[in-house]
């Protein structure tokens, strides 16, 4: 009896940590789940801040540390931590992203720095989306435009493409090189390609491949 019983809690243990482990392997952003939701938005004239915010981790490297059908609250907090987004900067998730918005937080997210001018308005001004639009553009991971303009749903797609091909070079401390790379390869295999974006961003920053 006393034997069975240890047996039974012996089993009880492994399958709990077996569970464990697998929601662990199972609880973040893949590949897939950024290609899916990319897909969806194709054909859209916008995207909204939420679309928007749940693919980025994975783009930076950071799919691993969130599921992607978290609250939309917990992806704000993983970006905050990560210093992607800036403290004060207003965040509406059915909101329709504007190239301005989306901006501030690619600046923030691949490390783009400003040119001497951009340096002494941002002294004065803060980040603002029209300073952080042209430094993006000119980095090659926003489409040109007005900062006001709303990002439609192949912007989307091929400013995420630019997004993690920046991230691979200029990767924020901890990111998952190799995680980066799947989610290049996820893009370009099943949403789009550096030619099919270089119409949408003609400066598409190169996109690696290891």
């Amino acid at each position: 009896m006393q034997r069975g019983l240890k047996v039974s809690l012996s089993s009880l243990i492994f399958v709990v940590l077996l569970v464990s482990i697998l929601g662990i392997a199972y609880s973040r952003v893949t590949p897939d789940d950024v290609v899916g939701l990319l897909l969806a938005r194709l054909p859209e004239p916008q995207i909204t801040q939420e679309d928007f915010l749940r693919v980025l981790p994975a783009l930076l490297g950071f799919g691993a540390r969130i599921d992607f059908d978290a609250p939309i609250e917990d992806f704000i907090a993983l970006l905050t931590d990560l210093g992607v987004i800036p403290e004060g900067f207003e965040i509406d998730p059915g909101a329709p992203v504007t190239k301005g918005w989306a901006s501030v937080l690619k600046v923030k997210a691949t490390n783009i720095r400003p040119g001497l001018i951009e340096w002494a308005q941002i002294q004065i001004y803060g980040l603002t989306p029209e300073i952080a639009f042209r430094m993006a553009v000119r980095a090659g991971v926003m489409a040109p435009g007005e900062p006001t303009d709303l990002e439609t749903g192949m912007e989307f797609a091929c400013d995420a493409l630019a997004t993690a091909s920046r991230a691979r070079s200029h990767p924020l401390p901890g990111a998952s090189i190799p995680d980066i790379l799947a989610v290049i390869e996820a893009i370009t295999a099943q949403v789009c390609t550096r030619t099919d974006c270089l119409p949408i961003i003609p400066r598409i920053v190169p996109i690696p491949t290891s």
